[in-house]
C-alpha cells in the first residue's frame, strides 16, 4: 500500500462539531516534536494536551476510521495514535518519514500507518497542500473537510507552506495486527475479494475454502 484516500471519513456535522470544540482549543509551538530535525524543518502548530478538549475530537476520529472497512480492512489496526495540528500562514512541514515509534511507553505505537483526516476545506487556506513522495513522482494531496489520506509510515511526505487561511487537521498513525507490509496487502485483497464475492454469488460454494483460507492466514501472521 502506497497511500489511498477515504472520501467522507467524517459527516459534515461531524466535521462542524469538531471544528466548534477545537474553537476553544490552545495550539502551542509544534517543532517541540520534531525530533532531531527541528524548526528548519517543521513550524506548525499542536493542540496543547487538554483532556476535555480534545478528547471528544479524537473519539469522533477514531470511531469513525474504526468502523470504516476501506480502512480496517486494508490497515487490520491493533491500535492508534491521534493528534490534531493547524498550520497558518508561513508556516510548512518539510520533507520527513514519521518516527517508528510514537506515545509514551505504555501506549506506544509502531507506525506501520499513517493518516492525516483534513478538518478545513480547501476554500478556507491556500498551499498546505500534502506531497507524497511516489515511485512515480511526488503526488499533491488537498482534499475536503472531513476527506482522509490512508498512506504508509515509511513515505516520505511534507506539507507546502500556508500562505492564506489555516489548514487544520486530525492526523495519527496505525500499529497494525499484521505488521509485515506484502503479508498485509495480501490479505486486504483476499478479503476484499471475497466481499465482493459474497455481494456478487452469495451462494458460491467455495466461498467457505477462501474464507478458512483468509482466516487461516491472519492467525498465522497476526502478531501477538
Amino acid at each position: 500500500m502506497q497511500f489511498f484516500e477515504i472520501p467522507q471519513l467524517l459527516t459534515r456535522e461531524q466535521v462542524a462539531k469538531a471544528r466548534a470544540i477545537l474553537n476553544r482549543a490552545e495550539f502551542v509551538d509544534g517543532s517541540a516534536t520534531a525530533a532531531t530535525i527541528g524548526p528548519a524543518v517543521k513550524q506548525n502548530l499542536q493542540i496543547k494536551p487538554d483532556p476535555e478538549i480534545i478528547k471528544p475530537v479524537l473519539e469522533i476520529v477514531q470511531n469513525a476510521l474504526m468502523s470504516h472497512e476501506a480502512f480496517t480492512g486494508a490497515v487490520f489496526p491493533r491500535k492508534l495514535h491521534l493528534n490534531i495540528n493547524r498550520y497558518e500562514n508561513g508556516m510548512f512541514y518539510g520533507d520527513h518519514n514519521d518516527a517508528a515509534i510514537v506515545g509514551h511507553v505504555a501506549s506506544a505505537v509502531r507506525t506501520d500507518i499513517s493518516f492525516t483526516i483534513f478538518l478545513a476545506d480547501p476554500s478556507q487556506y491556500d498551499g498546505g497542500e500534502m506531497v507524497i513522495r511516489a515511485p512515480t513522482g511526488d503526488v499533491e494531496v488537498k482534499l475536503p473537510a472531513g476527506d482522509a489520506i490512508v498512506y504508509s509510515g515509511s513515505t516520505v511526505h511534507r506539507v507546502e507552506p500556508v500562505t492564506r487561511g489555516a489548514r487544520l487537521a486530525t492526523f495519527g498513525w496505525a500499529q497494525s495486527f499484521i505488521g509485515d507490509p506484502t503479508k498485509r496487502e495480501i490479505l486486504a485483497q483476499l478479503r476484499a475479494t471475497r466481499r465482493a464475492i459474497i455481494e456478487d454469488r452469495p451462494d458460491a460454494h467455495y466461498l467457505s475454502d477462501l474464507g478458512n483460507a483468509y482466516n487461516n492466514l491472519m492467525r498465522l501472521w497476526t502478531e501477538n
